[in-house]
């Protein structure tokens, strides 16, 4: 059980994880300062035994860098609707969540990813389609979905969007 002061720590700790989200949002500070600050917040958070902060830190990685890209790459998104952009499908080492997005950079798209997630991320596949054939993905699996473009799929469900993304892209070719 937290005490009194325990609880105030932890309040204060989420607060300025809301702080730093917010700043992020109003393009203020820098990039790699802001998702430091955020480490280090989530490191204090789990050495004062809150569970699962891996999913609060990523999240909150994740929307940073989409806002930084945003801001900075505005003409970039109508190039996702291109025949050259991917629809990704990406896993987290070791735990059973799935990453379904899209990228006409998939080199860099996931050393970015990389930096969000401490576990490790592999790519279990690739297929064309741009932002539409994404957001049917997302639409399939919504019913798993963790937190943005993350999703908790069980061994089948796995197994399903593997083999949709196989055959997206063997009907490509």
């Amino acid at each position: 059980m937290a005490t009194g002061t325990d609880k105030g720590c932890l309040a204060s700790l989420i607060s300025e994880l809301g702080i730093l989200y917010r700043a992020a949002l109003n393009d203020e500070g820098e990039l790699a300062d802001t998702v430091a600050e955020v480490s280090v917040i989530a490191g204090a958070l789990r050495n004062h035994g809150v569970e699962n902060v891996v999913w609060l830190e990523t999240a909150l990685k994740e929307a940073i860098f989409f806002n930084y890209r945003q801001a900075r790459t505005e003409n970039d998104r109508g190039r996702l609707h291109h025949a050259e952009t991917l629809v990704y499908v990406a896993k987290i080492k070791n735990a059973p969540l799935y990453k379904i997005g899209a990228t006409t950079n998939l080199d860099r798209r996931m050393k970015e990813i990389a930096n969000m997630v401490p576990q490790g991320v592999v790519v279990i596949g690739t297929a064309p389609g741009g932002t539409g054939y994404e957001a049917r993905l997302h639409r399939q699996f919504k019913a798993f979905r963790e937190a943005g473009e993350w999703f908790r799929l069980p061994p089948n469900q796995a197994e399903m969007l593997e083999n949709m993304i196989r055959q997206a892209r063997n009907d490509d070719t």
